[in-house]
């Protein structure tokens, strides 16, 4: 991935550590650290923009997998500097297919190759996921079988 983002002269940062925060009584305590697989910049005349991808190699991508993505989006956030912002997206891209995905496919963007999933900074994973399960039984038509096993093929 570095390679290619490299080759294509895209501007980008691997494995940087984001301190984690928690705020108390108007002080702030540095509890933890946030380490993204990427930040990928895009620049404008005004301002730069980060994307944070990161990948997998699991059979699925899970529920903890978005959350993940949506906490250095927001750690992320507390550490720009005047004219950088955070894109309100992160991407997981997963480069080991499985059969048995957690995350309905619909959300996925299906091509040959890696799965990619997008996730929304305030986005409500269990709520989002449930909605399109529900939304999925309430559609699913019954599949006319026609011909032989083997005419299918």
């Amino acid at each position: 991935m570095e390679v290619a983002l490299r080759e294509c002269g895209i501007i980008f940062e691997t494995q940087r550590i984001i301190p984690v925060f928690y705020r108390e009584n108007n002080r702030e305590y540095c509890v933890g650290e946030a380490i993204p697989d990427l930040i990928v910049w895009v620049e404008s005349e005004t301002k730069r923009t980060a994307i944070v991808v990161d990948l997998k190699a699991d059979q699925n991508i899970k529920e903890e997998h978005a959350r993940q993505v949506q906490k250095y989006i927001e750690s992320l956030e507390k550490r720009l500097k005047r004219n950088e912002e955070v894109h309100t997206k992160g991407l997981i891209i997963n480069f080991a297919k499985g059969s048995g995905r957690q995350i309905p496919k619909k959300l996925f963007e299906e091509k040959e190759g890696p799965e990619i999933f997008s996730v929304e900074k305030s986005q409500n994973i269990s709520e989002m996921l449930k909605k399109s399960e529900e939304k999925g039984r309430s559609n699913k038509k019954p599949v006319k079988k026609t011909g032989s096993e083997e005419d299918r093929r």
